[in-house]
């Protein structure tokens, strides 16, 4: 925390309004992703059951990715995204939708489409 406090004052304002910026957008990312999978994973328990593994390892991935951007928020100075909600029910419609359709289309979504093939 120390180190945070220390490297921010290190920066300039707009260095550190930068900063803070990226934290957010980072976060309601991470937020975003996590109720992706979340719902991905409701749909494929019942249809895709073969792919639950990855998608819990994934949304694992995120949470961890979360915490640590929540972490990093506060000895910055930075806030949470005031929109936050839509980030969450954005997300579990995008992962709800796209895992309907089909497992094709499950895959392309994820965040880290790459470890699925």
């Amino acid at each position: 925390m120390y180190a945070a406090a220390a490297m921010m004052n290190s920066l300039t304002m707009r260095e550190q309004q930068i900063v803070r910026r990226i934290l957010k957008v980072n976060h309601a990312g991470e937020h975003g992703a996590i109720r992706i999978y979340g719902a991905q994973l409701i749909v494929a328990r019942r249809r895709f059951p073969g792919i639950c593994g990855k998608l819990d390892e994934m949304l694992g991935h995120e949470i961890r990715h979360h915490s640590a951007f929540a972490g990093a928020m506060e000895p910055r100075g930075a806030k949470p995204c005031r929109l936050m909600f839509l980030w969450a029910w954005g997300g579990w419609w995008l992962g709800f939708l796209t895992a309907f359709l089909a497992q094709r289309a499950l895959k392309c979504v994820a965040v880290e489409c790459g470890k699925l093939r």
